[in-house]
């Protein structure tokens, strides 16, 4: 068993990417897998090999044979034998989670929030970290299915509401459309304290011109916080350096339009 379980990390299965095999880092392969179950690994490979030249009559049926054994050989090891059903998810975990987390990548995080996700159907929590790699990896589409997983799960989740409505942001490049600012809107009625979700409601009416209304949100959002809280301090100035970029925006210099052109 502990020698399927090394397997299985180090054929690592990238679900992430499209189920394709990788290693781990350099500086964690033998810590992971260990010089025994490296020689049973290597053993397998050269197994593999030999029996791809016994069984194949010319290079293209050799081929075959490699790719289908060693395919066999990765797939038993992710697997694991079937009475032993919930053993190798457990090993696995453990594996990874002896791993610096500083040391894995968000395609680790990901195979790792994918197998929990399937071993705790109903939590949404696993769904929205998913969501939330994939959005600040830059995929916004995916973050999207993701947030929408979790909150399938628990529809008043609200991180993932907040989650949702800042990948429809990115996706409509930077645009709060009124269903993003809805699903904000929610996120502020769970948590009247959250500054990023009063911030983007009113940004969105400011960056359709509706100024007085974004002005309006913001005091009543603000208004809704306890005083003297940070909460109420960093709403304040978020809207105040909005207003000050806006008003700067397209504005020229004196001296630019004064100042004649030179002979």
């Amino acid at each position: 068993m502990e020698a399927r379980s090394a397997l299985r990390t180090v054929l690592w299965v990238d679900c992430a990417r499209g189920c394709s095999f990788r290693l781990p880092p350099p500086d964690q392969f033998w810590k992971v897998a260990g010089p025994a179950n490296m020689i049973l690994l290597i053993t397998g490979i050269l197994a593999t090999i030999g029996a791809a030249f016994l069984l194949g009559r010319d290079w293209v049926m050799r081929t075959v044979v490699a790719v289908v054994l060693g395919g066999c050989v990765a797939v038993y090891g992710w697997l694991g034998e079937p009475e032993t059903v919930d053993q190798p998810l457990a090993d696995r975990l453990a594996m990874l989670r002896k791993l610096d987390p500083r040391m894995m990548d968000n395609n680790q995080r990901l195979a790792m929030l994918q197998e929990i996700a399937r071993q705790q159907p109903d939590d949404p929590q696993a769904h929205y970290f998913i969501g939330d790699i994939m959005l600040q990896s830059g995929r916004p589409e995916e973050a999207v299915q993701a947030f929408q997983s979790s909150l399938r799960r628990d529809p008043q989740y609200t991180p993932a509401m907040r989650g949702l409505a800042d990948s429809l942001v990115r996706l409509d490049g930077g645009r709060v459309t009124p269903q993003t600012a809805q699903i904000y809107g929610e996120v502020l009625r769970a948590d009247p304290e959250n500054v990023q979700a009063a911030f983007m409601i009113g940004m969105g009416a400011w960056l359709d011109g509706e100024h007085d209304l974004a002005r309006r949100v913001w005091a009543e959002a603000g208004a809704r916080m306890p005083e003297g809280s940070a909460a109420r301090e960093e709403l304040a100035m978020l809207t105040a350096q909005l207003q000050a970029a806006m008003a700067n925006v397209g504005k020229a210099t004196p001296d630019d339009e004064d100042t004649p052109e030179p002979e």
